[in-house]
């Protein structure tokens, strides 16, 4: 592998994990109901943008890469945050099965 190459697999990964974290704090706040898949890629693009500066060669390749890794793994971010919704949504349910047995 060669060294462009590993530093833009590695800054691929740091801005990844960043635009994940934001996702998922995105998605807690979420008041508008965005789709998570319209969420997960404004997230992608906003944290691109901001660490655009510290890319070292092409811009284009690495928007790219970017992107295409973003596509590749941002569903299983998506589908956690559905599965967690869905978990919230069956411990509310319970909680109010439990509620109307005591009552």
């Amino acid at each position: 592998m060669s060294v462009n190459k590993h530093y833009r697999k590695k800054w691929i990964e740091k801005v990844y994990e960043k635009a994940v974290t934001q996702f998922h704090e995105a998605r807690k706040d979420n008041e508008a109901n965005v789709p998570l898949a319209d969420l997960a890629r404004q997230c992608a693009n906003t944290q691109f943008q901001e660490h655009a500066h510290l890319i070292i060669g092409d811009k284009e390749v690495m928007a790219r890469e970017f992107m295409a890794h973003c596509r590749d793994n941002f569903g299983t971010e998506i589908s956690k945050a559905i599965a967690c919704e869905v978990q919230k949504d069956i411990e509310a349910t319970q909680l109010e099965e439990q509620e109307a047995l005591v009552s």
